[in-house]
């Protein structure tokens, strides 16, 4: 966790677990980060309800919320409301996110579409720790993914859309597996420098 958490700003005020499950990170978030406004989102209504129940005995309960919203749902939202987040954790969640899965289709056609929702949902820094290489996905979501959507799943095509918006930096992980922080281009305004941990 530490190796994630250690790079929110210091700035940070809100973010989003897009992937939450349990909620760990969020409860982390907004009880040993101090941020105002955190967000878990899932699509799995039973990680959900175990979400809710922890979070009615939560202290900072007010402040932190949980729900099951689709990253198009969430950034139509952000575009609508223009609220949006400092910090967003996708982490082990982008492969379902572009190839689907047994529980939800494909949230984008393309990783250009997928990171440009990102950039509206998370004007700060998106911390992406996730599985870049086809070959390293779980069977399963090999097994089940569209054929046009498995030709371009390569750390190239990935971090290619990526940078479209926003600036990346690998801090850590594995070759395979890297933790990438992502600093949009459109509204990066942490007020310390980018050496920010």
């Amino acid at each position: 966790m530490r190796q994630l958490t250690a790079h929110y700003p210091r700035s940070a005020h809100s973010l989003v677990d897009l992937s939450c499950s349990k909620g760990y990170f969020v409860f982390h978030a907004r009880c040993q980060m101090g941020m105002e406004r955190v967000l878990g989102v899932d699509i799995d209504r039973n990680t959900l309800e175990m979400c809710h129940l922890l979070n009615s005995h939560f202290s900072l309960r007010h402040g932190t919320t949980f729900t099951e919203m689709r990253l198009r749902d969430l950034a139509h939202q952000a575009e609508v409301t223009d609220v949006d987040f400092d910090v967003a954790l996708l982490v082990n969640t982008y492969q379902y996110m572009r190839l689907g899965s047994g529980l939800e289709p494909a949230a984008g056609s393309s990783h250009r579409e997928l990171f440009q929702m990102l950039s509206r949902v998370c004007r700060g820094r998106v911390i992406f720790h996730n599985r870049l290489e086809l070959s390293d996905l779980q069977e399963s979501v090999q097994r089940e993914a569209r054929p046009d959507a498995k030709t371009d799943y390569h750390p190239a095509e990935i971090l290619s859309a990526a940078s479209e918006f926003f600036q990346i930096r690998r801090v850590g992980g594995s070759a395979l597996r890297p933790i990438l922080l992502l600093d949009n281009r459109r509204g990066y305004t942490w007020r310390e420098s980018l050496n920010d941990f």
